[in-house]
């Protein structure tokens, strides 16, 4: 007897958010994204997200050999009602890459233009405090990989 187990997809098993958008960017550019957070909606009463839930938007930089500072794209961002949201940001011309100076624990930072073909990280965090959470705090994510063109 041969059993299949048949396992949903991240994206539809109360998980995931879906961001959709172009994967190559242009520093200086005005790119637009739409993120989904339907998925990540669970009506099972032990965890998911809901409307209102505090949402981050992160780019995280290419050359994180030592300490990277990851550049928050957005304030004041909720999951709409409606369950969808478009952000428009302008993708950054720089970014800043920090390491550890030798004689103690201060860090040594530099900004560094984003060249034709880095990689980056678009994240998208959901800090939600639902009732539907057992601890009382929800946390779901999605991400795109972002090259620069």
């Amino acid at each position: 007897m041969l059993a299949l187990t048949v396992v949903p997809a991240v994206s539809e098993a109360g998980l995931a958010i879906v961001v959709r958008g172009s994967g190559t960017v242009h520093p200086g550019e005005r790119v637009t994204y739409r993120i989904d957070f339907r998925h990540a909606y669970d009506p099972r009463s032990m965890n998911g997200i809901a409307p209102g839930d505090h949402v981050s938007v992160t780019l995280s930089p290419p050359r994180c050999g030592d300490f990277c500072v990851v550049r928050r794209l957005s304030r004041d961002l909720f999951v709409p009602r409606s369950g969808t949201i478009r952000l428009r940001v302008r993708f950054p011309r720089e970014y800043t890459v920090c390491s550890r100076v030798q004689s103690g624990a201060a860090t040594a930072c530099r900004r560094l233009r984003w060249e034709r073909g880095d990689r980056g990280i678009l994240n998208i965090t959901v800090h939600g405090f639902s009732t539907r959470c057992p601890f009382g705090t929800c946390r779901r994510s999605g991400a795109k990989g972002l090259v620069v063109g």
